[in-house]
């Protein structure tokens, strides 16, 4: 696989991820234990330094990574995984503030729900 800073996980569905930053940050996966891979499914224009990966509750899986240059902010993604592909769920956060916003909201952290975070 090309690419720099590539990471792996492993999806409870048995399908591995494999992210990396070039061209773009994009990731390639695989359904049958490594002996093919599938992709590259573009997840953002952007060449993403560190990409990481966290499963979610709901079984989505977050995709986060740093946009490297000038103006670089966190950005992030959720994904929906399963043995016939990967798709790209919803919006796209693209700065830290926002990024935090949408880690609270997927993750049904009690802050969801408060009153004083009406962003949420």
């Amino acid at each position: 696989m090309a690419g720099h800073g590539s990471y792996f996980l492993r999806h409870s569905s048995g399908v591995i991820l494999l992210a990396h930053r070039l061209p773009a940050t994009s990731l390639h996966w695989t359904g049958d234990e490594s002996k093919t891979w599938n992709g590259p499914v573009q997840i953002d224009t952007v060449g993403g330094a560190y990409p990481s990966m966290l499963k979610l509750p709901d079984g989505l899986v977050y995709f986060v990574f740093y946009e490297e240059g000038k103006r670089s902010s966190i950005r992030g993604v959720r994904l929906r995984i399963d043995p016939k592909g990967v798709a790209v769920v919803g919006e796209k956060c693209r700065n830290f503030a926002s990024l935090t916003l949408c880690v609270i909201r997927w993750c049904r952290h009690p802050l969801a729900s408060h009153p004083l975070h009406p962003l949420l």
